[in-house]
């Protein structure tokens, strides 16, 4: 949990690491966090969020934000939140 908090549930590595690779390095990362297992469904979640909007992520990195926030913000309990992206 503590690599997924630091690595990929963090926006500003996430953001970098798309700016600097694509969005195929990215979700290759979330794929290794599976095979490696990490048993958290946030992963999943996270990964076909970036899947669905790789399209668009990957041309420019600086939608990363919206098109999260725009994808996830309803799984998003108020009641316990989750260290999400959110």
């Amino acid at each position: 949990m503590r690599f997924c908090l630091k690595v990929l549930f963090n926006y500003d590595w996430l953001h970098a690491k798309l700016s600097a690779t694509s969005i195929h390095d990215v979700l290759h990362d979330f794929d290794e966090a599976i095979k490696a297992g990490v048993v958290d469904p946030e992963v999943g979640l996270v990964a076909s969020a970036l899947r669905v909007g790789g399209p668009n992520i990957g041309s420019n990195a600086n939608s990363l934000a919206f098109d999260l926030l725009g994808r996830l913000l309803v799984y998003y309990d108020y009641q316990a939140p989750s260290p999400l992206i959110l």
